[in-house]
């Protein structure tokens, strides 16, 4: 009996020690696997840092990027002006061929914008880590209110995207709204239209629409200096219960000039805000009954 229970303890005890061993070797792979994506970390913001102090010269040091692609990330980053928070979102582990490393995403704040800071980090055994590569993204597209008018070409092709894009919202072609949310948000919107199929429900069919009447340009954007912008302005008209309504809808386009075939694509649609175009009816003036005496 007694021989059985020193066997049973001894048992126990080693696999105590086996516990305790994989325990151990576990905490370190966690720790030492910590301590290295920390340092990929900081060397990506090490490298971030450095573009905000316009300190290109130790960029230029912490990265492989060629030439070109180099002065495409310090005009894009000139253009954003003095950084006001940055904030680490995410990040998607990487392997190519024998390096390995990290994509962060960081949301950076800056004077001239928002925008999505993408940064790869690579490392190998017995190397420095390295920048691999660096861009900047929008969320989602703005929508800004240039005061430029556009004369450029393409005025053709312009319009007739314009014209699809209308021709989508009187036929309640909601898919099309869906699709081109893509261009906006990088990500296809489900129910993207129904804002608007709310708006035709209160206001119903447009009666009249000038189309073009404005279009007004923004050349580049900060951070994105590829993407160009165009704002196209048409004049609606709606009829309520015998009240006008007139609104001016937008169209919004995007240039992206890095594509192989650059060339305006819709990526936003917005009604307009209705104003009353049909005065109201004089009030009546209530009729004062005479006195009797």
């Amino acid at each position: 009996m007694w021989k059985i229970a020193a066997e049973e303890r001894k048992k126990f005890l080693l696999l105590l020690l086996l516990i305790a061993v994989a325990a151990g070797v576990f905490g370190y792979r966690l720790c030492s696997g910590g301590i290295a994506d920390r340092a990929l970390e900081a060397a990506a913001l090490r490298f971030l840092e450095a573009g905000d102090a316009e300190d290109f010269e130790l960029c230029r040091k912490l990265t492989g990027l060629d030439g070109e692609r180099f002065a495409v990330f310090r005009a894009n980053r000139s253009s954003l002006g003095a950084l006001k928070s940055r904030t680490l979102v995410s990040r998607s582990p990487l392997r190519f061929n024998r390096r390995t490393g990290w994509l962060f995403f960081f949301d950076g704040k800056f004077e001239n914008g928002t925008v999505r800071e993408e940064i790869a980090v690579l490392t190998e055994p017995g190397r420095e880590p390295d920048v691999y590569s660096v861009r900047y993204e929008y969320s989602r597209l703005p929508r800004p209110v240039s005061r430029t008018h556009y004369s450029g070409s393409g005025a053709a092709a312009i319009r007739a995207q314009v014209e699809r894009c209308v021709q989508a919202y009187d036929s309640r072609e909601w898919k099309y709204f869906e699709a081109i949310a893509r261009r906006e948000t990088g990500h296809e919107r489900r129910g993207a239209g129904r804002g608007l199929e709310n708006f035709r429900k209160r206001f119903g069919d447009p009666v009249a629409r000038s189309l073009m009447q404005e279009v007004r340009y923004q050349e580049t954007l900060p951070g994105c200096l590829h993407l160009g912008i165009l704002r196209v302005t048409n004049r609606t008209s709606y009829k309520v219960k015998n009240i006008t309504w007139v609104a001016e809808e937008s169209v919004w386009l995007v240039l992206d000039r890095m594509d192989d075939q650059p060339r305006w694509e819709v990526y936003a649609f917005e009604p307009g805000k209705p104003q009353r175009l049909t005065p109201p009816p004089p009030k009546k003036k209530p009729v004062r009954k005479a006195k009797t005496t």
